[in-house]
């Protein structure tokens, strides 16, 4: 029979037991979570470690705490100008398309590529053979995945 009362640490156990056997230890959900997420192996003790300090202490865990101060603003920046200056990108891009119709690129490859001229031009302190590598490697992965979804 189902006590009426129970206390945190029975949650807690309870949480904990759910996460450890149908997410971290699961093959199926692993695979999925995989597919869904390029670095979820890379990233799987991070996660693991989280988990358990959420779990330890879960009303004082500040989730802002999990991106820097300085990640969210440049993330909020380059936000705000690829919605700005989009028309620009695109009329950057367009000419240097040979052999391809604009519409024909998929939407998500047109993102990064809009996103990679953003950066290019409106921030001089990313060196640029890293943002150069960093929107090759997105797709790579973008890539990745939808080979593992056939």
């Amino acid at each position: 029979m189902l006590s009426s009362t129970h206390n945190l640490n029975e949650d807690k156990d309870i949480v904990q037991f759910i996460i450890m056997k149908f997410i971290f230890e699961h093959e199926d959900t692993a695979q999925l979570m995989a597919e869904l997420h390029m670095n979820w192996y890379t990233d799987y003790d991070t996660l693991d470690a989280m988990t358990y300090k959420i779990l330890s202490k879960p009303m004082h865990f500040a989730f802002n705490s999990l991106v820097s101060s300085d990640k969210e603003e440049f993330a909020l920046e380059l936000l705000d100008l690829y919605h700005e200056k989009l028309p620009i990108f695109s009329e950057i891009v367009k000419p240097k398309l040979l052999n391809w119709d604009a519409d024909r690129i998929a939407t998500i490859d047109r993102i990064l590529i809009n996103m990679g001229v953003c950066e290019l031009l409106f921030f001089s302190t990313i060196p640029v053979k890293v943002s150069i590598n960093e929107y090759i490697d997105w797709p790579k992965c973008l890539a990745h995945l939808k080979v593992v979804n056939l």
